[in-house]
């Protein structure tokens, strides 16, 4: 689990694939008491009979005697779910309504479906609510899309959270852009990563008091993007 304050870590800023890797779920608080009720017989069996499920799944088998993946295909019906899924998410896309921040998130949808749908129908059809092996059924891929829909709200809400990393990044780019005018001379611009990050280290610094590097590096890349400065490998100079 992630605390509210770890989400801009996530992107630092910038849209760069990283968060989109991510399905957000920020489920409502609930009061806490004391139990020591675990997890019941009942479900700890239903998870033995699922994961024993997947692992007697056979790979097929070409006419070369070639191990191949085992391959589960949609149904006419679920196709044509993810096919009206597919149009409606690209039709959010196309409507200039995401944020950038979260529009890798959203074309990344369709493909995260998918991937529910064949953990579903794994699922189900250990359970035997699936009668067909390697056939996803139109109910199954419905609740996938339902669970994408899940994750893309949840994303949605906790903006605010997220945006509050575009702020830290805006000012940990302007940091290193302040330290380097004050320190690189104007003829020979040239600065030393290692004198960079640590003068500038506490605007890197997490509530753990240690040095974000991940931050560090996308606030130079985000410079570098932009054009203020070049980057050189570290064992020898980042220039201005």
């Amino acid at each position: 689990g992630l605390t509210p304050s770890s989400l801009p870590s996530l992107h630092g800023g910038n849209e760069d694939g990283f968060l989109s890797r991510f399905l957000i779920s920020c489920p409502d608080k609930r009061k806490q008491t004391y139990s020591e009720v675990g997890v019941s017989e009942g479900a700890q069996y239903a998870w033995e009979v699922f994961i024993k499920h997947l692992w007697n799944i056979e790979p097929e088998v070409n006419g070369g005697g070639i191990w191949l993946p085992a391959t589960v295909k949609l149904s006419s019906e679920a196709h044509a779910l993810f096919k009206k899924f597919f149009n409606g998410v690209h039709t959010v896309l196309e409507s200039g309504t995401v944020p950038n921040l979260f529009r890798g998130s959203w074309s990344k949808a369709p493909s995260q479906a998918a991937r529910q749908a064949l953990v579903l129908h794994r699922g189900r059809q250990a359970c035997k609510e699936e009668a067909v092996s390697n056939l996803v059924s139109p109910d199954t891929m419905d609740k996938a899309i339902q669970l994408t829909h899940y994750f893309l709200n949840h994303l949605s809400a906790l903006e605010g959270g997220f945006n509050a990393g575009a702020t830290r990044a805006e000012t940990a780019r302007q940091k290193i852009l302040d330290w380097l005018k004050r320190n690189c001379a104007t003829q020979n611009p040239e600065a030393e990563w290692k004198d960079l990050r640590h003068d500038t280290r506490r605007s890197f610094t997490n509530a753990m008091g240690v040095v974000d590097d991940r931050l560090f590096l996308q606030a130079l890349e985000g410079l570098q993007a932009s054009g203020h400065i070049a980057l050189y490998p570290r064992d020898t100079k980042s220039h201005k």
